[in-house]
């Protein structure tokens, strides 16, 4: 993964939530944290370059939320000379092969704006799809922000095709729960994503608070993060032996959680507070603590 649990590569993942939610700032996060090969919401990015394809917005208005982002080197704001950018319906989409980086990150805002057909029907979903395909296979890989359904907020708008032919969907929420922080400030919302498919098997639930002014994202603690610190105990305790299957067992003994619980546990601290690397004879995954590995 490029920006993991988030992100994987050579995939195509679609980032949905209802209007308004701010899932292009969110994707402008994603993009500087690539861009850079910084961190977002604690997670560390490997370096890619971002090409974004704009169909929503006036280009006036998404300059200004780029300057806000602070998105700028390696960051392509994909602009052809005749005029907007070739929609995933027409016979011109192959200006985006030829226009984007080699093995760059390509960000489409959004689903609904970027093709002229019937969302609602499959056999021309699955067409608009497959353009994405061939981008995938070649080395690119493919951010799709989307709608959500009117009567769902856990799907997105359309055809039932988009969703089979995807690899993960990362759903984003506006959330109520409480968590010790109190009421928020002016000018912030929190928000929930989470995953609800995964071709590689990493799920993500989130809780954020996005701050309005600089369009920026801070993760909240929540019950987890006790469980989480308790993982790193036991990394340290099985140290040499904090292999996976055993340190699978070991957490759903010590802390009373299932086993899909247990490595959802580990995948949410990898590059955060533990690192994971094969080990020999038999490649099998070592956890070390972030700060070991540093010192």
């Amino acid at each position: 993964m490029i920006l993991p649990p988030l992100i994987g590569e050579h995939q195509v993942t679609a980032v949905v939530g209802p209007r308004g939610i701010s899932k292009t700032y969110f994707c402008m996060a994603l993009a500087k944290a690539l861009a850079g090969g910084g961190q977002f919401l604690g997670f560390q990015a490997e370096r890619r370059p971002v090409f974004w394809i704009n169909f929503e917005m006036y280009a006036g208005d998404l300059a200004s939320r780029f300057r806000n982002a602070g998105l700028g080197e390696g960051v392509f704001l994909f602009h052809p000379a005749d005029g907007p950018p070739p929609k995933l319906d027409s016979t011109a989409w192959d200006q985006v092969e030829r226009s984007a980086p080699e093995g760059s990150v390509i960000i489409i805002d959004s689903l609904r704006a970027a093709q002229g057909l019937r969302e609602n029907t499959s056999e021309e979903m699955s067409g608009v799809i497959h353009k994405l395909l061939p981008l995938r296979e070649k080395g690119f890989t493919i951010i799709l922000i989307a709608h959500t359904g009117k009567g769902s907020q856990e799907s997105i708008r359309g055809s039932q095709a988009i969703e089979d032919q995807v690899d993960s969907i990362l759903i984003m929420q506006r959330t109520t729960t409480g968590n010790g922080h109190g009421d928020l400030a002016d000018g912030q919302t929190k928000l929930g994503i989470h995953t609800t498919k995964s071709r590689r098997g990493v799920p993500v639930d989130l809780k954020l608070i996005h701050h309005w002014e600089d369009g920026s994202f801070e993760l909240l603690e929540d019950e987890s993060a006790g469980q989480l610190e308790l993982v790193g105990d036991l990394i340290v305790d099985l140290g040499e032996e904090a292999i996976h299957g055993r340190l699978v067992e070991k957490i759903m003994a010590s802390l009373g959680v299932s086993r899909s619980k247990s490595r959802w546990l580990l995948k949410q601290g990898e590059n955060r507070l533990w690192t994971a690397g094969k080990r020999p004879p038999f490649n099998s995954k070592h956890y070390t603590l972030a700060n070991e590995v540093k010192q």
